[in-house]
């Protein structure tokens, strides 16, 4: 095998044809193989590469390679020839003593190269980068020619014929320069430049290609060998030393094929995490990132930014060479923080490129921690952080080799020494492409030993891999000595003075701000002076040192007079004696370990709160997971731990609170990785759902804190908290979920944080009734609009519950979680929904996804009008988008354009544009004539669209508005078209401050083209009421616009306080002032309307008598228009009917219970008007004040009954009256049925109660009205009364009141049958009509819908459109959908719910029309200025029906 091995050049040479072998003579004078010996080859090879390198060196030579930004520099590729070539030397004869004439033609080819670069550098740049190829391949694979080709095999009969290939391709290459260059210099310079260049990069690229496979023939050669028995080797002493020498120098040269056996091996390590750990601590055990943090918080923000833009620094991190530079300056002048500063910036740079490498060490002089200043330990840190990048990786293979070679018989291993680091550190940067090591105050190390730190260093630089060495120090003499040859950056004065001057303005200020200098001069010039001289005497004598001017700055704190100051300042030495610690480090290194958790405790919710919480509140959040209490701690500890970082400041409202000293604490803390966003939150997450958990108090909830070691002082049962009182508990139920999301799904996921165990308790865990979850409901108050509290209402399975919040939110891994533990569809359906509504992608990917669920998929595309976000009322197009790609054309439905209408432009124009089949017709517009978007759409692709009133308004009407599209669609409609509904759209919209501008063009035109108008006072009302300045009410009086009386009145109630006094005037003046037009006023809802008030009473002729008095106070809205009106009677009491009024309504009654209460006048406060408080208005500090003014000493029924009742604070309301200490009622039965029935707070007060007055004994009316109540009532009461049988009765209550989980619980008992008087009831549900009437209707399919089940959905206007849509989604026959439009337009009274009903009729794809017998009933019934008729109006299909309509 050797004579093969020997000729594998020879056998690549007869691979090429006789011509390509006659230009294989790189000078000689004949055709003739028939060199000088190799060794001459090679040194010949060498004299020209240092020619060509001095040459480069001054000509500053890059090549730019072709396709790619980077640039090669030439002196580095130059240098690696060298270093290659003298590998290859050192090796021996073995390597060298081959056939002395083929084997030398790579060489010689390699030098020809230079010699064309060296004489034309500018054309021919590119051949460098081929000659460092050919040498660093013919180097190594001469080696691994000695190495694996001595033996026989068919591994290594493949490695050979490998290297041939690769050996054939270099001579091609060869053959191809010396071609190309014996051409003539016309013909070359033709072809020069990037001509030139690409012609030889497939050669390159084909070398590249052709060492690959080598190397992986000699990975299997490798792995070969290493597999076979020690004892084959036993005789082979002598050539082990060889082989040893040989796989040294292979290691030098940079090489593919360690990088592929170290991954292989790296993948097969099988070791567990303890066994890496106990391997790594053997190599070091040192803290390393640890000393890092402990340097980042002195970087002032700002500074240090010089060194890493120090044209020094830049050349050294950018160049390809292996290098060492040195950072040196005196002492104290901030080397550290520079160090620091180059770590930072260099992992910032290598967190992207997972071949790129950092280790770092900071030295130090220390006799607590002597490792710091040793050689060997700092070079085995380095080693182990080599070792394993990230903490997901396995131990790189050089570091187990040298770990098992270690082993003692004992079993013990000893330490490495330096000489075997140096050998580990470089064959661990060989795995990488880069790798750089830090060693910050090399001169903090023992001053007998640290030469053996410096030349381990620079032989680390060795490596064949590209290696940066970065090394700070004092300018100390040996090191001086031993540095001075590599690059070299100063710190001086100059270099750091911008930072001097930021560092001692920053500090100087935030001292006095602290009140820590210069706190006892009053007078403002004095101090001023003062704080100007400490400034300019400290950095003009710091002279670069930062450890100096802050020594400086706090030996100024605590003096107090002005002439001590100023002789301190004058005595400031020149030299640094001292240094002090940072503030930072002093904090921690000082206090015990429970003060540093309170400290950083601190800092992190500080970072992360998001609302100021006063002392008590803060001590309960800080000390959560520790054995403090909160009465443990007070200010002045705070103050004292964190005397540097935090004050203590005087809210308005006189609550002590604590602040940041300065916003930059908050900034250096905010760049500290323990400070993150992510991790701020995860412990802000902690602290809130701990409080939730501990408040709960459920006996689930205190075995889940036993186990998690946590003792909860001080958190007190949410039973004794009243929701209006602002602290942890209000904080933890309100932001619970902002933290979760910030702390981001990694930490939410930890297994070793308690984060993830506390949602997982929260969101899954806890089934008990007053589980956490549960108490987090009680507190979303708005119970009929919520999203989440339509979760909380309608879902009691933990699955489905996490599973809703999880999409909501976007916790993905709760939603991987829940998925696998059956759903319901419907389920699915909500989460799908949610998860695109709020934008989370990735749980939409995974749940309508490529792998997603396609039916689901399918259910979403069909509800897209169903997921508008709730900040912009608008779907999200990237995710309409991202939908589309898994949806086929034929999708694309008219009736699901019709569905997603309400869509804005860019969406409705993507589903048009997905399906370019599907036309848009005349139907199609009419049906979408209300809808912005559509019509948007629809007019960019059908510019000749007809354009009727009411595409012209809606245009107009909804955003986004623009007025140049508006103005020219005007232009070429037809003025027939402009109405007065018309005029009045824009007119409204004109009269708003921010639009008028806009808008005034457009209303000026539509005026200008309009014909004769048909007024109605609805309309002209609308154009009137949005005026604020006036300008719009003007015009349109000028243009005849009428005002009447009964238009006079609707100004009063809606119009704004700048245009009705010219309302008034054009409606007759002061004669039209009535107690009407009084009324009106008092019920105007705008802020100004006091205004209006003020001159009605100004201009009328007759005083207020008492009965309008009272009622403008039953009408009023505004909290200053009633105390206006009190004042206009200022003895006069307010009786029990106006009280009675004013309790009833939800929304303002609240505040304008609070001006009466504390107006002094009397009122008629009843039981009657208490009971109707407490069952419409929010808790609050009302309620007492109430009851106080009340006075009552018993607590009637009719009080009861209506505390009970509220379903927003039901059992707050019940909790304020059982804690007077007054008699109370026995519950009656109407109590107690108002009690289950409240689906909200039921349960809560439910036990509250039992608690006074013992366990009710429930009756069947009690059992029948439990029915509406949550599940949990239900199933408390029919427990009780042992209920296992549904009655019709019951199931028609769940169905009309109750909630789908209510539903649920009933249909589990015996006899429960869904009829379809049920689901006509369901249709009536205000609670979850929509989702309760789909889940019934799955259960019972074979019901067919019915007219009653839509006239029973438009009773319920807040949920209509999604019931309504629903119901006409099921009907399959079009004419049974007109006899619903029928029996519609039939009705004698009509809602607005059977306005919605008739609009999705119509718009739908049904086939269902306005016919003239409707038009004229509707005329005749309702009249033309109902909602119905203009709903007909705009539908009808024949000019005989619009006719007769605008007739």
């Amino acid at each position: 095998m050797v004579s093969q091995t020997l000729s594998l050049w020879t056998s690549a040479t007869g691979k090429l044809d006789d011509d390509d072998q006659s230009l294989l003579t790189f000078g000689q004078n004949n055709n003739q193989i028939n060199y000088q010996s190799p060794l001459d080859v090679i040194d010949s090879l060498t004299h020209t590469t240092h020619e060509a390198y001095e040459t480069c060196v001054h000509k500053r030579w890059q090549i730019k390679l072709p396709g790619k930004q980077d640039k090669i520099i030439v002196r580095d590729l130059l240098g690696k020839i060298t270093h290659w070539v003298e590998v290859f030397k050192n090796v021996g004869d073995q390597a060298v003593s081959f056939d002395p004439g083929h084997a030398a033609l790579p060489w010689a080819g390699a030098r020809f190269l230079l010699q064309i670069a060296i004489n034309d550098f500018k054309q021919f740049d590119f051949v460098v980068e081929g000659a460092a190829k050919i040498t660093r391949i013919t180097a190594r694979y001469r080696i691994v020619e000695c190495l694996y080709l001595q033996r026989s095999s068919a591994a290594t009969t493949l490695l050979e014929q490998a290297v041939i290939r690769l050996y054939t391709t270099i001579l091609k290459y060869l053959v191809q320069a010396r071609r190309y260059f014996q051409q003539r210099t016309g013909i070359r310079i033709l072809k020069s430049g990037v001509l030139a260049q690409n012609d030889f990069q497939d050669l390159l690229q084909k070398m590249d290609a052709d060492e690959r496979e080598a190397d992986h023939c000699a990975d299997l050669v490798r792995t070969e060998m290493a597999n076979e028995s020690a004892d084959q080797f036993a005789s082979l002493s002598l050539e082990m030393n060889n082989i040893a020498l040989l796989r040294d120098a292979l290691d030098r040269i940079e090489q593919p094929i360690s990088q592929t056996v170290h991954r292989l091996e790296q993948v097969e390590d099988y070791l567990n995490n303890i066994q890496r750990r106990d391997i790594l601590d053997w190599l070091s055990s040192q803290p390393y990132h640890d000393h890092h943090t402990d340097i980042q918080p002195k970087v002032l923000k700002g500074t240090c930014q010089w060194v890493v833009q120090h044209n020094e620094f830049s050349h050294w991190q950018n160049d390809s060479k292996n290098t060492l530079l040195w950072l040196h300056g005196t002492q104290g002048s901030g080397k550290s923080c520079l160090t620091s500063t180059v770590i930072d910036e260099i992992m910032k740079a290598s967190e992207s490129n997972e071949m790129h490498t950092l280790a770092y060490f900071y030295c130090s002089r220390d006799t607590a921690e002597p490792q710091r200043a040793m050689p060997q330990s700092i070079l085995a840190c380095i080693a182990r952080q080599l070792s394993r990048r990230s903490q997901t990786e396995s131990i790189a293979p050089p570091t187990l080799t040298l770990y098992n070679k270690l082993h003692s018989k004992d079993g013990s291993r000893r330490a490495p020494s330096i000489a075997e680091l140096c050998g580990l550190i470089r064959e661990l940067t060989e795995l990488y492409d880069r790798s750089m090591i830090v060693v910050d105050a090399l001169d903090e190390c023992d001053s007998h030993t640290r030469w053996e730190l410096v030349e381990a260093l620079e032989s680390i630089t060795e490596s064949a891999s590209l290696v940066k060495v970065f090394v700070s120090s004092r300018e100390e003499g040996d090191l001086r000595f031993s540095l001075q040859t590599h690059s070299g950056l100063q710190v001086t004065s100059l270099e750091n003075e911008d930072d001097i001057r930021k560092f001692v303005e920053f500090e100087t200020d935030r001292l006095i701000g602290k009140k820590q200098l210069l706190a006892y001069i009053r007078k403002k010039q004095t101090k001023e002076e003062l704080t100007k001289l400490i400034k300019e005497d400290v950095i003009s004598k710091a002279n670069g040192m930062f450890r100096w001017a802050e020594l400086q700055l706090q030996s100024l704190r605590g003096i107090r007079a002005e002439k001590d100051i100023r002789s301190e300042l004058s005595r400031i030495p020149r030299d640094l004696t001292t240094l002090y610690e940072d503030l930072y480090d002093k904090a921690l290194e000082t206090t015990q370990e429970t003060d540093r958790i309170v400290f950083q405790h601190t800092l992190k919710w500080m970072l992360s709160a998001q609302e100021v919480l006063t002392h008590h509140d803060f001590f309960l959040a800080i000390t959560a997971f520790t054995d403090l209490d909160a009465d443990d701690l007070d200010e002045e500890f705070i103050l004292d731990l964190l005397s540097n970082f935090v004050i203590s400041s005087t809210t308005e409202e006189g609550d002590r609170i604590f602040r940041f000293a300065h916003l930059s604490v908050r900034e250096f803390l905010e760049n500290m990785p323990d400070y993150s966003t992510e991790w701020t939150n995860t412990f802000a997450a902690e602290v809130t759902l701990l409080t939730l958990i501990c408040a709960s108090d459920s006996p689930n909830a205190k075995e889940f804190t036993h186990q998690l070691g946590v003792i909860p002082l001080g958190i007190v049962p949410f039973s004794e908290i009243r929701s209006n009182e602002k602290g942890i508990h209000d904080y933890s139920l309100r932001l619970w979920d902002a933290h979760c999301v910030l702390s981001g799904e990694q930490n939410r996921s930890a297994e070793h944080l308690n984060l993830r165990r506390l949602l997982h308790f929260v969101l899954l865990d806890d089934p008990d009734d007053n589980c956490p979850l549960n108490c987090w409901a009680l507190s979303l108050h708005d119970w009929t609009g919520d999203d989440m509290a339509k979760i909380m209402r309608n879902y009691q399975s933990p699955h489905d519950r996490a599973f809703l919040i999880a999409c909501d939110f976007g916790f993905d891994e709760i939603v991987r979680v829940t998925l696998n533990h059956g759903l319901d569809d419907i389920v699915k359906e909500e989460g799908a929904l949610s998860a695109l509504r709020n934008g989370h992608a990735s749980i939409a990917d995974l749940l309508i996804g490529s792998q997603g669920d396609a039916k689901l998929r399918e259910y979403v595309l069909n509800h897209l009008a169903k997921f508008r976000r709730r900040t912009t009322h608008y779907a999200d197009p990237a995710l309409v988008r991202w939908l589309l790609q898994f949806v086929e054309p034929s999708q694309i439905t008219e009736k699901l354009i019709l569905n997603a209408r309400y869509l804005n432009e860019e969406i409705i124009g993507m589903l048009l544009d997905h399906n370019q089949d599907l036309r848009i017709t005349e139907e199609m517009i009419r049906k979408c004539s209300q809808s912005h978007g559509a019509i948007k759409a629809f007019v960019t692709r059908e510019p000749e669209m007809k354009i009727s009133s009411d595409i012209l308004i809606t245009i107009m009407k909804f955003w986004p508005f623009d007025a140049e599209f508006c103005i020219k669609l005007v232009n070429k409609t037809d003025p027939a078209v402009i109405t007065c509904e018309a005029i009045a759209e824009a007119a409204n919209k004109a009269g708003d401050l921010e639009m008028e501008e806009q808008v005034m063009p457009l209303l000026l035109l539509l005026l200008k083209r309009a014909e004769q108008i048909h007024f109605t006072e609805r309309v002209v009302m609308q154009a009137f009421q949005n005026d604020s300045t006036g300008k719009v009410v003007k015009t349109l009086l000028a243009h005849k616009w009428p005002v009447t009386p009964s238009l006079l009145r609707e100004a009063a109630e809606w119009g704004k306080a700048a245009t009705f006094p010219l309302i008034l005037d054009a409606a007759g003046g002061t004669d039209q002032i009535t107690p009407e037009l009084f009324e009106a006023a008092a019920g105007n809802i705008e802020a100004d309307a006091k205004q209006i008030l003020e001159l009605l009473v100004s201009q009328s002729r007759q005083p207020i008598n008492n009965e309008t008095w009272l009622r403008m106070i039953g009408n009023c809205l505004q909290m200053e228009t009633l105390r206006f009106i009190l004042n206009l009677k200022p003895n006069m009491p307010v009786p029990e009917s106006t009280l009675l009024r004013l309790a009833g309504d939800g929304h303002f009654g609240n505040n304008l219970f609070v001006v009466l209460l504390n107006d002094e006048r009397d009122l008629e406060i009843t039981d009657a008007v208490v009971g109707m408080a407490l069952a419409n208005m929010n808790y609050g500090e009302l309620v007492p004040q109430l009851l106080n003014r009340h006075g009552t000493e018993c607590i009637t029924e009719q009080v009861l009954i209506g505390a009970v009742s509220n379903i927003g604070f039901g059992h707050e309301m019940t909790r304020a009256l059982t804690d007077r200490e007054v008699p109370i009622e026995a519950p009656s039965a109407d109590v107690i049925n108002a009690v289950v029935q409240n689906i909200h707070s039921g349960l809560q007060i439910l036990r509250m109660l039992e608690a006074h007055f013992g366990p009710f004994e429930f009756t069947d009316e009690n059992v029948e009205a439990a029915a509406s109540g949550s599940s949990q009532v239900i199933k408390l009461v029919f427990d009780r009364r042992s209920i296992t049988h549904a009655t019709n009765s019951m199931l028609l209550k769940a169905a009309s009141k109750g909630s789908l989980d209510g539903m649920k619980t009933l249909l589990q008992l015996e006899d429960a049958v869904v009829t379809r008087e049920i689901l006509i009831a369901a249709a009536k549900n205000r609670q979850c009509g929509p989702e309760l009437l789909r889940w019934l209707w799955d259960r019972s399919p074979e019901i067919k819908v019915c007219v009653e089940i839509f006239k029973a959905a438009a009773t319920v206007p807040s949920v209509a459109p999604e019931t309504i849509g629903f119901l006409v989604d099921r009907i399959d026959d079009s004419q049974f959908g007109q006899q619903v439009l029928e029996a519609v337009t039939g009705s004698d009274a009509v809602s607005w719910g059977d306005r919605i009903l008739m609009e999705t009729l119509l718009n739908s794809s049904l086939s269902v029309q306005v016919t003239s017998e409707m038009v004229a009933r509707v005329r005749e019934q309702h009249g033309t200025d109902s909602f119905l008729w203009r709903v007909m109006k705009r539908h009808c299909q024949n000019d005989e029906d619009s006719d007769t309509a605008e007739t």
